[in-house]
This record gives C-alpha cells, sequence and structure tokens, in this order.
C-alpha cells in the first residue's frame, strides 16, 4: 500500500533571540524527512533576527509583526499555511536530525490519530568554559486517548515535541491569546481532551536552560521567577477548566455519560489532585470533601495510582511552594483528605510531605521552614494511628 505523503509546516515565533535562532533553524534544517516550510514569525524583534534569516536557504518564509506575545504569534503565522501538519518549534531549542521523520510515521500509517508526540533532553551550556551538561526527561508514554488525565496533574507533554495535524488548531483556534505564559501548557490540555494522540519513546529536541528573559515585551520576566509566572499562569488555566468541563473528562467519560457513585468518587479526587498541584487549595478543599459523599464503602481501598498521585500532590507542589517562598497549603487539607478518604491516605501524605522536604533542604530551605514540614509530616503520620 503506497502511504500518501503529506505537506508539514514548522512553524517558529521569535523574539530577540538571534544567536539562538541561528542554531535552531541548523537543526529544522537538517532534518532527515525536510518539511515543506519553516514559518519564522518575528514578533517585533530589535535585534538581527532579519539578517540571520536572510542567511539560510531553504523553503523558509520570514514574516515580521508588532510584538504581542507567543500565542498572537503563532496564530497569526497559522494564517499562512495550509499545511496537513503543523510542528510548532521554540527559538531556542534544538530538534534532534530524526525528530520529524520520526514524528510523522506513526500519523501517516494512522489516519485515526491526531498528534503525535515524543521525548526531550535538557541541556546547560556553562558561560565560563562552554562545558554542556545534559540531562534526560522521562516520556510521558501513555495509551492512546489518556494523556489529559495525565496533563492534569502536570504539564508531562511538550507542545515542541508534538506533530500535529491543522484540523486540530482550527477546530480549538490556536493558542489562548489572553495567556501571556502556559499557553502551550493549556493548549495541549485542549488538544488532548477533544483529540486522540500517539506517544513514542524517541527524544525529539533538545531544551535549552538558559539565564535569559522570558516572554513578552509587556511580561518579561528571568529564568529565577519562571516558576512563579508559570503558577500564576496556570491557576488561571485550571480555574477555567473547572468552570468550563464536565467532572466526567478527569477520569475521560463523555461529558453527557451518566456517572455511577464510585466514578464520581474517582473523577472528584482527580479533579482535586489537580487543583491542588497547581496550588488552587481552596478548590481542592472543596472536591476533597465531596469525595467522602461519594466514596463506595467504609472498607474502600485507594488504587496504587491515586495513592501516586496523593503523593504526587504533596511532594512536587509543595516544594515548588516552598521553593518560591509563597504561602503554602493550608494544613487542615491534611484532616479533610483523610476525612474524606480513610486514614490510608495518611501514609502518601506524609511520604509526599518528607520527599518535599529533602529536596528542598538539598537545595537550602531555611531552618523555619523545615520545622513547618517536620510538622506536616508528623501531623500526618498521626493520622494514620
Amino acid at each position: 500500500m503506497t502511504i500518501k505523503k503529506h505537506d508539514v509546516c514548522i512553524i517558529v515565533a521569535t523574539f530577540n533571540r538571534a544567536e539562538m535562532l541561528k542554531e535552531t533553524l541548523e537543526s529544522l534544517l537538517n532534518q532527515t524527512r525536510q518539511a515543506e516550510k519553516i514559518i519564522i514569525i518575528d514578533d517585533g524583534s530589535t535585534d538581527n533576527t532579519r539578517e540571520i534569516v536572510a542567511g539560510f536557504k531553504g523553503n523558509i518564509e520570514y514574516i515580521f509583526k508588532e510584538n504581542g506575545g507567543k500565542s498572537r504569534a503563532i496564530n497569526a503565522a497559522l494564517k499562512h499555511t495550509d499545511a496537513d501538519y503543523i510542528w510548532i518549534f521554540d527559538d531556542d531549542d534544538i530538534a534532534f536530525p530524526h525528530a520529524l521523520e520520526s514524528l510523522l510515521a506513526p500519523l501517516e500509517s494512522d489516519p485515526d490519530m491526531d498528534f503525535c508526540h515524543g521525548g526531550a533532553q535538557s541541556f546547560k551550556v556553562d558561560s565560563h568554559d562552554g562545558k554542556i551538561t545534559k540531562y534526560d526527561h522521562s516520556i510521558l508514554d501513555v495509551p492512546a486517548g489518556k494523556q489529559f488525565e495525565s496533563l492534569l496533574m502536570g504539564c508531562c507533554m511538550w507542545h515542541v515535541a508534538t506533530l500535529i495535524r491543522r484540523h486540530c488548531y482550527e477546530a480549538l483556534g490556536g493558542l489562548d491569546q489572553d495567556l501571556n505564559r502556559a499557553e502551550d501548557y493549556d493548549f495541549l490540555l485542549r488538544l488532548t481532551q477533544r483529540f486522540r494522540g500517539v506517544c513514542i519513546t524517541q527524544k525529539i529536541f533538545m531544551y535549552r536552560q538558559h539565564e535569559g528573559d522570558r516572554g513578552d515585551e509587556s511580561n518579561r520576566h528571568s529564568e529565577a521567577d519562571r516558576d512563579l509566572v508559570h503558577l500564576q499562569f496556570d491557576q488561571i488555566i485550571f480555574q477555567k477548566l473547572r468552570k468550563e468541563i464536565a467532572l466526567n473528562a478527569y477520569i475521560g467519560k463523555p461529558a453527557k455519560a451518566s456517572l455511577t457513585d464510585p466514578e464520581k468518587f474517582e473523577a472528584l479526587l482527580n479533579r482535586a489532585v489537580s487543583m491542588g498541584r497547581h496550588g488552587l487549595w481552596d478548590d481542592f478543599m472543596k472536591d476533597i470533601q465531596l469525595c467522602h459523599k461519594y466514596k463506595p464503602n467504609k472498607n474502600y481501598s485507594l488504587s496504587t495510582q491515586q495513592k501516586q498521585n496523593i503523593s504526587g500532590l504533596f511532594s512536587r507542589y509543595i516544594a515548588v511552594e516552598a521553593g518560591m517562598k509563597i504561602k503554602g497549603f493550608p494544613y487542615n487539607c491534611i484532616d479533610e483528605t483523610v476525612h474524606a478518604l480513610g486514614k490510608e491516605a495518611a501514609k502518601p501524605m506524609a511520604r509526599g510531605l518528607y520527599w518535599a522536604l529533602q529536596e528542598k533542604r538539598t537545595n537550602g530551605m531555611p531552618l523555619v521552614t523545615q520545622a513547618r514540614f517536620i510538622f506536616y509530616i508528623l501531623y500526618a503520620f498521626l493520622k494514620k494511628l
């Protein structure tokens, strides 16, 4: 059977990163499977970005626009292509040579799949001696159709490592132009909720860790403030999700499907954890209290995955909170969680808090914060008795 070759367009939005963009373009032009078109959408750069792009040969279209942020730039570029597949790439990252070929193959062989995503490797160049340090990232290896539920627990996919059919961007209206940061996370959540995709184990690109500023002209921030800025936008995204999507979506059920009480329990717990993992503790409390109402029976045991989600909430997110020195979670969350889920929830909570403490101690946690964590751990442990 002959498989039809489809067009691919790569879109790179850029703003004042001419030297990094040069490496990015070299990697995109050095693919084992060439894209039919590369669009460079210059979001108002004041450096020599135009000259850098002009120095390359190939089917490259350069578009300049006034600065307005990544979402507006990407959406503007989408209007300049009718390609079957779209690959959004960042202006400071580097694609592996096999990236496009690896992403395209599963989509060409299965027309029912709307997107394909893979993994990443981070790298950092020492500004003093030029030494390159590399770090591998785990790949979201989940069955087709289950990516949304995983993304609820954290941004575990890379937009840059995802090839998407153009009709998905059209159906979703592109990126959300009201978001100055975390626009990729928001888009992936909307994409995976409505469309089916496949995961591959190959690494697609190298993510550059650097200390340069982020954001558009109206929202520039340093690398040091990155987590705090992303958290603020993540909270906007997840509060919007809570209002706009049915509870059913939190366990992958159709919006109009009727849920049993055990399914309502599972969905509420998933939504509670997703809210807590993004610092929305009031919403976490509302859902965890409702879990008590729908808990199947007194002898119900939490699944291994549910325990892992609880542990992950009380480790990953709280460690981030401590690192940003913002108000931490209310300790009565421990009481409400044990009341709603039973005493078996105390152990994963205590374990998560312990690992949060260990992580932040390594990075220099103040003694007073360490004492607060130790209190939480002991309090959670006592709840198990």
